[in-house]
């Protein structure tokens, strides 16, 4: 499986909240809270492989899906952030290498 960050399309960014999580305390009393914004990410899995080799060729499966940002907050979300800004900049400068 193969996860990476995009842009909200116009469709989605018209879309009602998502729904929130209650709050969750961690063990130091830190508490998280969610702002129920989206996040959307492109999906690709390959796969599946059945029978022996050579019968059938491997799938690939693309899908955009949409997530709670905060939920990204939770760990993931400087990876993305990483990936967005690099492409920005990709835009501007041109012969920078994209961001693969």
């Amino acid at each position: 499986m193969e996860l990476g960050c995009v842009e909200l399309n116009e469709k989605e960014k018209q879309l009602p909240p998502l729904r929130t999580f209650k709050p969750l305390f961690t063990n130091t009393g830190t508490e998280l809270c969610s702002m129920a914004r989206a996040a959307a990410l492109q999906v690709r899995v390959l796969g599946p492989y059945e029978g022996s080799v050579g019968q059938e060729m491997p799938r690939r499966n693309r899908d955009r899906i949409l997530v709670n940002a905060d939920y990204l907050g939770l760990g993931l979300d400087r990876g993305c952030e990483s990936v967005l800004s690099v492409n920005a900049a990709k835009l501007i400068r041109p012969t920078l290498s994209p961001f693969a």
